[in-house]
């Protein structure tokens, strides 16, 4: 029951976040299209507020003390987390997930003026609010088709996230495109939630959930780094955005086949190691 409301807290994260973002995205289309120095000075608001409602934050119910230097420390709780099959798959697979949703949002940006006629900011944002819902629809349909003991379901949505982004390469429309990218996100919805939740549970069991989180961010945020630097260097070198789309649904196909590889079978429940 604890596992299945795990899984359903983190599919109305996902939904909030993906709500947000659709938000952001079209209000900001919107408002750059009016004016460009409106809307950073939006962002820097925003910012702003974001930064003043953390500082609100109420420390004292951080639990633990810091005993040793924090980067050593920090790379032995990685090392821990990371020692089971299943603790790598949810963070190589969710690093994934968000690596390759940076490069597609981008490549939209080039994509759709030379194969849809597209080259308005409202439109492209258009476009990728059909991502953003099919994220929301995918997560909130995760706790029914994919409980935490049968985290290899997930990898089935990876495989078909892949495999739709390629199909997207091959479409000249703008309605076939729309419905490809709402189901590319329904897949992605289904792939992030199960291994988000699956991610947690097993940090809490090991070196704690808030530190599987820290972990989690950093691979994240290292993985989309790495992908926006790999995409900037594949556009510099001229290679069309049909060709870049298609590998990019190609590769995303690969490297869950190689983060998955050790996967175990499903069991019906999550195992993890128990603290000490």
């Amino acid at each position: 029951m604890k596992n299945h409301s795990l899984v359903k807290a983190n599919s109305w994260i996902e939904s909030s976040t993906i709500a947000a973002i659709l938000g952001g995205s079209l209000v900001g289309a919107l408002v750059a299209n009016l004016s460009i120095t409106i809307a950073l000075v939006a962002v820097i608001v925003l910012y702003l507020i974001s930064a003043g409602v953390a500082l609100t934050i109420r420390h004292k119910l951080i639990v633990g003390s810091a005993d040793g230097p924090a980067v050593k420390k920090f790379f032995s709780q990685m090392r821990e987390l990371l020692s089971t099959p299943r603790a790598r798959f949810a963070t190589l697979g969710v690093s994934l997930f968000w690596a390759a949703a940076t490069v597609l949002r981008v490549l939209l940006v080039a994509w759709a003026p030379m194969v849809l006629i597209v080259d308005s900011t409202t439109d492209i944002a258009m476009l990728t609010m059909f991502v953003a819902i099919g994220i929301a629809i995918g997560a909130l349909l995760v706790p029914r088709l994919i409980p935490l003991g049968y985290l290899r379901r997930a990898r089935i949505a990876a495989y078909l996230m892949g495999a739709v982004i390629v199909i997207l390469a091959t479409v000249d429309t703008i309605w076939m495109a729309r419905v490809a990218l709402l189901l590319s996100g329904i897949c992605g919805g289904l792939f992030v939630v199960p291994i988000n939740a699956a991610l947690q549970e097993i940090g809490h069991n090991t070196i704690g959930s808030g530190r599987a989180v820290a972990i989690q961010n950093f691979f994240e945020n290292f993985a989309m780094l790495i992908a926006s630097g790999l995409y900037a260097v594949v556009a510099a070198n001229g290679i069309d955005p049909v060709t870049t789309m298609a590998g990019l649904g190609l590769l995303v196909i690969i490297a869950t086949i190689i983060v998955s590889w050790q996967l175990p079978k499903d069991s019906g429940e999550l195992v993890t190691k128990k603290k000490g």
